[in-house]
């Protein structure tokens, strides 16, 4: 199911994204790489991140990028607002679509005109359920900045909206486990400076690939009051070669002060009983 990240940094005035390039189809169950990014932009200054099934998530940017045209200064929060409600139509289309056309039949019939169309209650209450429980299948992230700074929002199942600018970082997606582990383990904080905020983001993208349905190839992007800048595949090389640069001596004093420690001694000695 791939992953996307966000984070805030620069004293919570800018915001760096990153994404792998792992597209999942639903219908049949399919996963590849591919060469587009699953970074678009919906303003100058708000970026948006798919995790999950591309196909609805699409028609959600479609939708989105229609409602935006006379909203192109809107803060990050009012835009995030708009992708929900994109999100939620598009939903309950295809719940229509799927549960009730086949059976001649609209929402507003099924809602509001249940008892004189006569249908069984038992029939009403299995669709119902099944309707209510309809999952797209794909999870958003809205990232950008405004006059107010960076801000960071997720759109989910079955389109709720949750803001992540008190937590500083957020991902999605099936590495979303492995690049929040990274974020906590580095005791990440949107006080930390540009440099320190792109690189912990692409630590934690590699740290994503651990996961199952993650993909190698990356896209990251950062968002300040000057607007939006995608870095370079060069750049996110030097990201990469950086991290391994770090990690590298970590490991091996970690070796040596391990090997250090009493307790293979202790457990190999007999007159310990």
């Amino acid at each position: 199911m791939t992953v996307c990240i966000g984070s805030i940094c620069d004293k919570a005035k800018s915001v760096v994204v990153a994404a792998d390039r792992m597209v999942t189809l639903q219908l049949p169950p399919t996963e590849f790489e591919h060469t587009g990014s699953k970074i678009d932009c919906l303003t100058d200054k708000v970026l948006f991140l798919v995790a999950g099934n591309i196909l609805p998530a699409t028609e959600i940017l479609k939708k989105t990028k229609s409602k935006l045209t006379n909203h192109q200064n809107a803060s990050v929060e009012e835009v995030a607002k708009i992708v929900c409600n994109a999100y939620q139509e598009y939903r309950m289309a295809q719940v229509e679509e799927f549960f009730l056309k086949p059976r001649c039949l609209t929402l507003k019939m099924f809602y509001q005109e249940n008892k004189s169309l006569g249908i069984p209650k038992e029939l009403a209450l299995a669709l119902d359920n099944q309707m209510v429980q309809y999952n797209l299948g794909v999870e958003l992230i809205v990232a950008g900045t405004d006059s107010a700074g960076g801000h960071l929002f997720t759109v989910m199942n079955p389109g709720v909206c949750n803001c992540f600018d008190k937590i500083g970082f957020v991902a999605i997606g099936s590495g979303s486990m492995h690049a929040t582990s990274a974020f906590i383990a580095n005791c990440y904080s949107m006080e930390f400076g540009v440099n320190k905020g792109v690189y912990y983001a692409s630590e934690s993208k590699i740290m994503a690939e651990r996961a199952p349905g993650v993909g190698a190839e990356t896209d990251i992007a950062f968002i300040s009051d000057k607007g939006k800048r995608f870095m370079t595949k060069a750049e996110i090389q030097l990201l990469r070669d950086s991290c391994l640069k770090i990690k590298t001596p970590k490991i091996e004093e970690a070796e040596k002060i391990i090997g250090n420690l009493p307790f293979e001694k202790d457990a190999t000695n007999e007159s310990r009983k």
